[in-house]
């Protein structure tokens, strides 16, 4: 941050009502509506759905980055 500049971080923590995953801060509805989403997109610069294992593992990866959070 540049010198003279205020800020403050705001955390921002949802509230969960489904079951959460362990060690993440998902719920299974998350991850399969993620799965779903990834599924049935048809317009993306870099990633579609015609690979179905590579789409798999990179939604996973994106989640996995949020392990013990």
């Amino acid at each position: 941050m540049p010198n003279g500049v205020k800020y403050s971080k705001l955390h921002l923590i949802p509230q969960v009502e489904n079951e959460l995953i362990d060690g993440f801060p998902f719920s299974y509805e998350l991850v399969g509506q993620s799965l779903y989403n990834g599924f049935h997109r048809k317009e993306h610069g870099t990633l579609d759905n015609s690979n179905v294992p590579k789409l798999f593992a990179i939604i996973l990866m994106f989640l996995n980055l949020n392990k013990k959070c």
